[in-house]
């Protein structure tokens, strides 16, 4: 019978510290999720790992004028291209779509901005001649324009 005794001494003893484990684990689970959403203690405990592009510290966001968009729309006149009237256009964004007005018989062919290697499509609506996104790079953009009744391609240069 002290046999049984002590087997059951020791069964008690482990169910009590599997209890204080489990307790422990729990108390431990719940220190990690308020230090979780503890953002102030995160914004400190980080601050030296803040991206350069974010000048005024976390959760600051950035000024209007600093945020570019990520895609520009472009409406070019294929009269002033012909006419070389539009020789440049400035933009912000890297990626921007080019709709063609004023074409008449003119359709533009082909669309390649020879800085990057880039090669657009050109998608023919009711609305006029669309490009798809002509990625840019920093800096000036020589884009070659072929139009179908022209036998050389038209310059334009984009400026980021």
């Amino acid at each position: 019978m002290t046999s049984d005794k002590m087997s059951m001494g020791k069964l008690q003893e482990l169910k009590h510290l599997t209890w204080m484990t489990g307790v422990f684990a729990l108390l431990l689970f719940a220190v990690n999720l308020h230090s979780m959403f503890d953002f102030k203690s995160v914004a400190q405990t980080t601050i030296g790992r803040i991206p350069a592009s974010i000048t005024e510290g976390i959760g600051a966001s950035p000024a209007v004028e600093d945020v570019a968009p990520s895609i520009e729309k472009l409406e070019v006149s294929c009269d002033q291209i012909l006419d070389h009237t539009l020789t440049a256009l400035k933009v912000k964004s890297k990626k921007v779509q080019i709709q063609f007005l004023n074409c008449g018989d003119q359709l533009p062919l082909e669309l390649i901005n020879l800085t990057n290697g880039y090669q657009s499509t050109l998608f023919k609506s009711q609305a006029g001649i669309y490009s798809d996104l002509v990625s840019l790079i920093d800096g000036a953009n020589e884009i070659h324009l072929r139009l179908e009744k022209v036998p050389t391609p038209l310059k334009l240069q984009i400026l980021l």
